[in-house]
């Protein structure tokens, strides 16, 4: 299998993002309600929100997809 796909992850909650570390997002509470805001999905990522997609990926069920960009990103990109 020689398939070429690529996901997009947009900003995932994740111990890092949790973390107190200066470069940490979300405890910045006003682009948290930003994000929150302006999100379709009303809410941050999760890693679990990649598996479904990452698991389909892996699987038969996209032996014919190549070539693709999936956003995994709860519909930012639509409002960016």
């Amino acid at each position: 299998m020689n398939a070429r796909f690529t996901t997009l992850p947009a900003i995932t909650q994740t111990l890092a993002t949790l973390s107190d570390k200066p470069r940490s997002a979300i405890p910045d509470p006003e682009f948290d309600a930003w994000l929150r805001g302006r999100a379709p999905a009303g809410r941050w990522g999760t890693p679990d929100d990649l598996v479904g997609p990452a698991v389909w990926l892996a699987s038969d069920g996209s032996r014919y997809v190549n070539g693709q960009v999936i956003f995994i990103d709860g519909g930012m990109t639509s409002v960016v």
